[in-house]
């Protein structure tokens, strides 16, 4: 064993302990784990669901009893649709709908009547092409932001997202449903590519997770091993940016530990565990570096946009629609909180420990 390997494995029991401490303090009075500051507010919901996720699967009983407070608050906030929204004044999404599910199946949860609820909402998200959109329709929502009719299509909202469509592949519910369009999907360099986030780690983990639980041994185990190989080349881009990329690298990470052979790309992946640990920051959380972006409505295809904004809260004068159209869109915002972040980390450094390396 290296002496990175040695290191790993004396300080990876603590970073996860000390991630879970942060995590359990980072909560608001009512329980719910809050990030991302956009036009819409923060979200409650869908941050909750995935925190919820990653805990529900950490051996520890502190850990355990929040997932199970997670859900709690969650099944109590019932919706005309029956799905969860970005919080609770946004009209339910799939996105939100399949974390919560996420977290309902790693607690046993899955044929409660809240949850199946929620599988029947997002049922009516699967579009012909077997895809999962984030919005069915388009008049909550364009409502809610207060874009009258005929302004601006809801052609990129409602249309299939490919990230979404991978956080509900995993379902065992869906997945045989939705794995055909991801089989698809796949770029030639092996990843996917995401709508909601700038970071395609984020996607192409968790279709690559999805296609080696329940996808066909042969064929879709080259699909895995091509996103192993992708991921395996983006860590060396990512180790040495200046910014921080501590989530895309938890991604890479948590597709490392899929590869069958797993000695090609052990010596990767402890140092990428080091890289982490090293950065964890004093109260247990990691830098923010999530990237969730908002496009227009219409717009398909957010790598056709070239000028994004990082929303910083503030409209400029006057208000007109047209104003409030280039506000509102084409933004991007980053987990202020870190809690994103962290979570993603505390799922990729628990994954490495149940591998025992």
């Amino acid at each position: 064993m290296t002496n990175c390997a040695q290191i790993s494995q004396q300080h990876l029991h603590h970073a996860i302990g000390k991630s879970v401490s942060f995590l359990l303090q980072a909560r608001d009075k009512q329980g719910w784990w809050k990030d991302f500051f956009t036009p819409a507010g923060v979200s409650d919901a869908w941050v909750t669901g995935f925190v919820g996720t990653t805990l529900a699967r950490i051996p520890d009983a502190s850990a355990t009893a929040a997932a199970h407070a997670a859900w709690q608050l969650l099944e109590h906030r019932n919706t005309d649709e029956g799905g969860w929204g970005y919080h609770a004044k946004v009209p339910g999404d799939a996105d939100t709908t399949l974390w919560s599910l996420q977290l309902a199946q790693a607690l046993g949860l899955e044929n409660s009547a809240r949850s199946q609820q929620g599988y029947t909402f997002v049922l009516r998200h699967i579009k012909s092409n077997g895809g999962v959109s984030t919005y069915e329709q388009e008049s909550p929502i364009r409502k809610y932001i207060g874009l009258p009719a005929g302004i601006i299509s809801f052609e990129g909202w409602c249309g299939a997202h490919t990230c979404v469509t991978a956080a509900a592949a995993s379902l065992p519910e869906l997945s045989e449903q939705i794995l055909p369009y991801l089989r698809k999907r796949q770029q030639t360099d092996g990843k996917w590519c995401s709508y909601w986030w700038f970071e395609d780690e984020y996607c192409t983990a968790l279709a690559t997770t999805a296609l080696a639980l329940h996808g066909r041994e042969n064929s879709d185990r080259q699909q895995v091993e091509k996103a192993i190989s992708w991921a395996f080349e983006r860590l060396q881009q990512l180790e040495s940016a200046k910014q921080p990329t501590e989530f895309a690298i938890a991604w890479c990470l948590q597709l490392l530990t899929l590869a069958k052979d797993f000695t090609s790309v052990r010596k990767t992946c402890l140092e990428s565990v080091q890289h982490l640990i090293d950065r964890q920051q004093a109260n247990g959380s990691w830098q923010p570096s999530a990237r969730l972006r908002v496009p227009r409505p219409d717009t398909v295809d957010p790598k056709s946009v070239e000028n994004w904004k990082l929303w910083t809260g503030k409209f400029a004068l006057p208000l007109t629609l047209e104003k409030v159209v280039e506000n509102t869109f084409n933004l991007y915002s980053v987990d202020q909180n870190g809690i994103f972040t962290t979570a993603t980390v505390l799922q990729a450094l628990q994954r490495v420990s149940e591998l025992g390396l």
